[in-house]
């Protein structure tokens, strides 16, 4: 971050090589000890950058080599001072300004997580907190080593954890522990139903069923028992054990109700915008340009954001415009058909957002208007598998 930084108030060209010893001319920029970085080839010439005073030793390599290089682009507060050195106030406010931003540079701003899946970013950001670690702190005030330590004291669920600073972001990247299953293959185990249902049908590979098709069963029941009745005859000699093994389909009925009224209000755009553009600093808004906006009803849209950056160093800070989008309410009528066509959508979502996995056997919509709203009760009938093991915790393999 710093170098770049340095390399910015430095000043630098971008220049791109050409010739047939392109690779040679690198070498010998090199070896006499011209600063460069960024090299990349692409279609046969050399894009790379280099400092002001590297540029002016340049011109040997390339007439000893053969090559020739031009300059694409000058980066770099020399630059910038050159092109406004006639308005004093303007370059004083440069000045003022890069070291504003250096002093940014040196707080950490944003705080990403990575690789975490059962431990939510909000409650590492929080036990970050706690050891004084948030947007605003002091990046040399961090010690990396002493937050990934204690991110795994605090959470059992990480097994590794690394912590670094890279410009203005604090990463945390996390490797969690593997899940535990609830079930060991070989413990003893019942199959149990997951939701209220009727037995559509029952295959079982190990274990006593309990149930058959055609009954019905509710949430939590039994339906296939690990405990297998060994009998000589009729006479019971001992009690075995098993991890229990089925499949059970089950016919599940849902209910949904609905209601979508037959008069209805629309949002009709005007045409009449305003913009808005402002810096944004982390959580600190800068109003730029701020209209008077005495629109009744807007909507408020993004169009624009731009990250600053010096040189190849991104800045916590970005410029933004708004557009404001006037509109009026407008009332429409829609007809009987048009609400059933919308109660359809609305019964998909019904069906999506209740998680109802198999297939649909029934369906039946009723509709009744009442006060100018279309009411529906939506009743579907619908197959799944309902089956799921609970471990049986104080039994142990084999015969009792």
């Amino acid at each position: 971050m710093f170098l770049a930084l340095w390399n910015y108030l430095q000043g630098y060209v971008i220049i791109r090589v050409s010739g047939f010893s392109t690779e040679r001319f690198v070498n010998m920029a090199s070896y006499r000890g011209i600063y460069m970085w960024d090299m990349d080839m692409q279609e046969g010439f050399v894009y790379l950058k280099v400092s002001i005073s590297g540029f002016k030793m340049l011109k040997e390599c390339a007439k000893k080599t053969g090559c020739h290089f031009e300059i694409i682009e000058r980066r770099g507060l020399p630059f910038l001072i050159h092109r406004y050195r006639k308005r004093k106030i303007l370059t004083v406010g440069i000045f003022a300004f890069v070291i504003f931003i250096y002093v940014l540079s040196s707080f950490v701003w944003k705080i990403n997580v990575e690789g975490n899946e059962r431990i939510s970013d909000e409650a590492v950001i929080e036990a970050l907190d706690k050891e004084g670690i948030s947007p605003g702190t002091l990046k040399f005030k961090i010690d990396t080593k002493y937050a990934s330590k204690k991110l795994i004291e605090e959470f059992s669920d990480i097994s590794w954890v690394s912590v670094t600073v890279k410009g203005t972001d604090l990463f945390v990247k996390i490797a969690e522990t593997i899940e535990k299953s609830d079930i060991k293959d070989n413990s003893p185990c019942d199959i149990v139903a997951k939701k209220d249902a009727i037995i559509e049908s029952i295959a079982v590979s190990s274990g006593t069923p309990l149930v058959k098709q055609g009954d019905v069963i509710y949430k939590g029941d039994v339906l296939v028992s690990g405990e297998l009745i060994l009998k000589d005859g009729e006479e019971e000699v001992g009690r075995e054990y098993t991890a229990s093994e089925a499949c059970v389909f089950g016919k599940i009925w849902y209910e949904f109700y609905n209601q979508v009224p037959l008069s209805y209000t629309e949002k009709v755009y005007t045409g009449n915008n305003k913009t808005d553009t402002y810096i944004s600093l982390g959580d600190v808004i800068l109003n730029i340009i701020s209209p008077d906006i005495k629109y009744e009803n807007f909507d408020t849209e993004k169009v624009y954001e731009k990250n600053i950056s010096i040189g190849d160093y991104k800045l916590p800070i970005s410029i933004v415009k708004n557009v404001y989008r006037e509109y009026r309410n407008e009332d429409k009528k829609r007809s009987e058909q048009e609400a059933k066509d919308i109660t359809e959508y609305k019964i998909e979502e019904n069906i999506f957002e209740n998680d109802c996995e198999g297939d649909i056997t029934e369906k039946n919509i009723e509709y009744i208007l009442k006060d100018g709203i279309l009411c529906s009760k939506t009743t579907i009938a619908v197959i799944e598998r309902i089956d799921e093991k609970l471990l049986r915790s104080d039994l142990k393999l084999g015969t009792d």
